[in-house]
């Protein structure tokens, strides 16, 4: 017998795309909302820095940590229990699953978020490079709308990377990089508590990665603040998104895997499928 089932598995490939390739539409293809702004708007004035946890470290690290939790929680509960694999594979295919639906599930609503928005960033006019508009007076100023980016050649030469650069100082409401670190590490934190509760031994262990989970959720955060990539308030949208997210998705997962182990004979009832017996020597 299969250890998982072909249906299932196609069936779980078919929702992953449905929510995965609209996340790529979105970054590559759709035009955010265009607005205004006061040239006398101090909050999207600041110098344009690179990031200090770029794109690429955030991601690697946001699906990297809870995956490698559930790879290591899992086959080292199966060394311990002396359990087959199969089961053991069941259960590492749903736990996976399910966080990379949750994970698609908020990249997406991110991502709706700027487009739909189109909030300008702290640094747009250090990005922008509008040129001379009519500004107005200080007693009645303008709300310019009458105005064509012209992108800064001295931060990017490219003009390939300067018409991303100023497409992308339109998309700061909210913060993905907030939202999807909080996504993950706040799964991660539930996860280890989840899997953890019931046991004895090797407590501080799980709360000291609960505590590195946070921490990294906490600075990733604030350095968007810092590098003047996102307002506060596109952060605080971001880490409240994750975090119910996270929530939701371990509430989902909590319900019929986690909270239904029984320590002494490690008995997993679990949704759609045979009950499974680990039994402790």
């Amino acid at each position: 017998m299969a250890v998982i089932q072909v249906s299932r598995v196609a069936a779980d490939i078919l929702c992953l795309s449905a929510v995965g390739i609209p996340i790529l539409l979105l970054k590559y293809l759709a035009q955010p909302n265009t607005h205004g702004f006061f040239c006398s708007d101090e909050s999207i004035g600041y110098p344009y820095h690179s990031s200090t946890i770029p794109t690429a470290v955030n991601v690697s690290v946001s699906y990297g940590i809870p995956l490698v939790l559930i790879l290591m929680l899992n086959f080292s509960q199966a060394y311990l229990t002396k359990s087959s694999l199969s089961p053991v594979i069941r259960r590492i295919y749903g736990d996976i699953t399910l966080f990379v639906f949750g994970v698609f599930t908020v990249q997406l609503l991110s991502g709706v978020c700027k487009i739909t928005v189109g909030r300008l960033r702290p640094h747009f006019l250090s990005v922008c490079q509008p040129g001379s508009v009519e500004c107005g007076t200080w007693a009645q100023p303008v709300y310019v709308t009458n105005y064509t980016c012209a992108g800064n050649e001295e931060l990017f030469p490219d003009e390939d990377e300067r018409n991303h650069r100023v497409r992308e100082a339109r998309l700061s409401f909210l913060s993905g990089h907030t939202s999807l670190a909080t996504y993950s590490m706040m799964y991660s934190v539930i996860y280890l508590h989840t899997r953890f509760k019931n046991k004895t031994n090797y407590r501080s262990i799980p709360r000291l990665l609960q505590v590195v989970c946070l921490v990294y959720a906490v600075v990733c955060s604030l350095s968007r603040v810092t590098d003047k990539k996102h307002h506060p308030t596109d952060v605080l949208a971001g880490a409240v998104l994750g975090t119910a997210l996270a929530m939701g998705v371990s509430y989902v997962a909590g319900g019929t895997k986690y909270s239904n182990c029984d320590p002494d004979t490690e008995t997993e009832t679990r949704r759609g499928s045979e009950e499974i017996e680990f039994k402790v020597p």
